[in-house]
């Protein structure tokens, strides 16, 4: 039969006692902390497995992109009872119009907007409501009154 292997509380003991007696521990078995191969097993066997799951969440972080499509920005949803046309180039004034311009507050962008809801006289805007004016001009309330109130002052061409 094989030798008989000492248990770990006897050899803890047996190493506490010759350090007691002579002061240091001289026995190499004393030095090193007792092996205990079925926690060795699950320590190496946990080190595996979370090697292996950090390895795999890497690897679809980088190709995050190519499983997923491209981003996509969030636009805000279109009134469905107000048909917006994309504005353009301003177009160059008629005869017949007024320069819309003049109105402190609108500049070319704004009577792009104004002219493609039909907006193009200053009598036409002197006579509108707030609500669509700033509906056509995309612009706050208090604002369409303010260009309503200064499109009333202003002669017609």
């Amino acid at each position: 039969m094989g030798a008989k292997r000492e248990s770990d509380g006897a050899r803890a003991f047996t190493c506490w006692v010759a350090l007691w007696q002579s002061g240091s521990a001289a026995d190499p078995m004393c030095t090193r902390p007792p092996y205990n191969s079925g926690m060795h097993r699950i320590t190496k066997l946990g080190g595996y497995v979370i090697g292996i799951g950090a390895g795999a969440a890497a690897v679809v972080w980088l190709v995050k992109d190519r499983l997923l499509g491209p981003e996509t920005v969030p636009t805000r949803p279109e009134d469905a009872s107000a048909s917006r046309v994309a504005p353009g180039p301003p177009s160059p004034p008629s005869v017949s119009d007024d320069d819309l311009s003049e109105v402190k507050g609108i500049g070319p962008v704004y009577r792009a907007r104004l002219e493609q809801a039909g907006f193009t006289t200053f009598s036409a805007l002197a006579l509108a409501t707030t609500a669509e004016i700033a509906s056509a001009a995309e612009i706050p309330t208090d604002k369409a009154a303010d260009w309503i109130r200064q499109a009333g002052g202003l002669p017609a061409i």
